[in-house]
């Protein structure tokens, strides 16, 4: 489930374009696929059940930098759910993602464009190896923070699927 956090911030609609984006690339993977739109701030309690009704295993957060408060209650409540694993992009985590590591429970942080990076992430998942080699994240690790490269850009902006606006 993608978690795309505008929260009064008065300029978003709820559409996350960079969500529409990645959908399609976890589609392909046989994932389901859903997204949360928070536009007003709610209670943990009912963040955690909305999450619930998703039955996830992973949890990927979208935000800026002026909602990475909501990022810190929103997944440290999460946190208290050690079998999903909770994931950060977008330009608040991209920006430091070393502050978001060490200030939330998310453990990974994908820096810059997610479209490779995630879908390199899943195939890591998906073959049982190591996540953490995933180039274009930073993971917590035991307290202390993996820097992995930054994936390429997709430069064929062409092989990228239609965004998917549905979820």
């Amino acid at each position: 489930i993608f978690v795309n956090l505008s929260i009064e911030c008065g300029y978003n609609t709820g559409v996350n374009h960079g969500i529409a984006y990645l959908a399609p690339i976890l589609k392909r993977r046989s994932y389901k696929v859903g997204c949360l739109n928070i536009r007003h701030e709610i209670s943990e309690t009912d963040f955690i059940k909305r999450i619930e009704d998703f039955n996830p295993s992973i949890v990927g957060f979208s935000c800026t930098s002026h909602q990475l408060k909501y990022l810190i209650k929103y997944s440290k409540e999460l946190g208290k759910r050690p079998e999903i694993l909770q994931i950060a992009g977008g330009v608040g985590p991209t920006l430091d993602p070393e502050w978001v590591l060490n200030r939330t429970s998310v453990e990974g942080v994908c820096i810059g464009e997610g479209d490779i990076p995630i879908g390199n992430l899943l195939s890591n998942i998906d073959n049982k190896q190591d996540i953490f080699d995933t180039e274009g994240f930073y993971w917590r690790i035991d307290d202390k923070i993996r820097k992995n490269h930054a994936s390429q850009f997709v430069s064929d902006l062409s092989v990228l699927d239609f965004p998917d606006y549905t979820i």
